[in-house]
């Protein structure tokens, strides 16, 4: 008789835990790009005294794009920047740094002459353990967003 009392209550606590395993945020990682691509680098702009970095450029040339994925952001130099498609084989994702966010802020008594302050930004930290030559891209396809590694990131020193 109790085994019957109980019975119930043991379905109710198992179909809870199916439908909380269901929650979860699966990242779809792909071992392999979904498109072929062509050497990435980066190029550094520096300041006019040649002495700071002012911006990091991510150049990704694709070479086929068959399953016809759009390339949305990329994970650099634990920073996330959107991708910008120049055209319909080269995609580049740039980085600024402190120096390109003037941080001048007016403070007054008067409320209309802070009118144009902006807020400050906050860092996206990128959540993806790389290494220096190393990016992930993220990618949509099929309308869910899937993630791939891009490694050998070369430097180049041509502006």
């Amino acid at each position: 008789m109790k085994l019957l009392k109980l019975k119930p209550l043991w379905l109710l606590i198992l179909a809870s835990m199916m439908s909380f395993s269901k929650c979860e945020n699966k990242q779809s990682f792909e071992n392999k790009p979904p498109l072929k691509l062509g050497e990435v680098y980066y190029i550094e702009t520096y300041d006019s005294k040649k002495e700071k970095v002012t911006e990091l450029s991510l150049f990704i040339p694709i070479k086929s794009n068959l399953k016809e994925v759009v390339l949305d952001s990329v994970h650099f130099k634990k920073r996330q920047v959107k991708l910008n498609y120049i055209n319909d084989t080269l995609v580049v994702g740039r980085i600024q740094t402190v120096l390109n966010n003037p941080k001048d802020i007016i403070m007054s008594n008067e409320p209309y002459a802070e009118y144009g302050n902006k807020l400050p930004k906050v860092k996206n930290n990128s959540p993806f353990p790389l290494e220096a030559n190393e990016c992930i891209v993220s990618y949509i396809h099929n309308n869910q967003i899937k993630y791939f590694k891009i490694s050998n990131i070369t430097k180049n020193n041509n502006e």
